[in-house]
């Protein structure tokens, strides 16, 4: 604020007392002005500080849960895995078997089995990459909006929970 002011001057030599007044005045009032700006703008920092540290939290709770759901998946495929091999080996020792009904009902019980097991992992699997694709949007939605970056937040936890 780097301005000239040219006072009132007053006969007798000197500026008149009212103008220099009424000139600290002002600047008083502009100071005060200023300093509550840089109030709200601190207030705002600390906020918008908090929230960020939130939302980094909120993400690694995420990212958290999100590996949680990759190795059951992962553990739920390698079941299926397990199981389809030993229905192999039914099947093997089935066909080698002298008792044919027997043979098939196993390998029925043992396709039963697989699907069951390849139900649940893909079952897993589209959960957690349902998860994740939604975790993802909702992050990049809580980007550029803070107010519904919380919401959005508030839900993930709802759901998670």
């Amino acid at each position: 604020m780097k301005e000239e002011v040219l006072f009132k001057k007053t006969p007798f030599g000197g500026f008149d007392r009212e103008s220099v007044i009424n000139y600290i005045q002002q600047l008083k009032k502009t100071q005060l002005e200023y300093k509550n700006i840089i109030s709200d703008k601190d207030r705002l920092v600390r906020n918008l500080t908090e929230e960020n540290t939130e939302l980094k939290h909120t993400a690694e709770s995420l990212s958290s849960e999100l590996e949680e759901q990759r190795l059951k998946c992962a553990e739920a495929e390698e079941r299926a895995e397990k199981l389809s091999e030993k229905c192999d080996e039914l099947e093997k020792k089935a066909a080698e078997s002298a008792d044919k009904k027997a043979a098939e009902e196993t390998i029925e019980r043992c396709d039963k089995l697989v699907e069951s097991a390849e139900a649940a992992a893909a079952k897993l699997r589209k959960n957690a990459q349902s998860q994740i694709k939604k975790a993802a949007k909702k992050l990049e939605k809580a980007k550029s909006d803070p107010e519904k970056a919380e919401k959005i937040l508030q839900q993930l936890i709802q759901e998670l929970s």
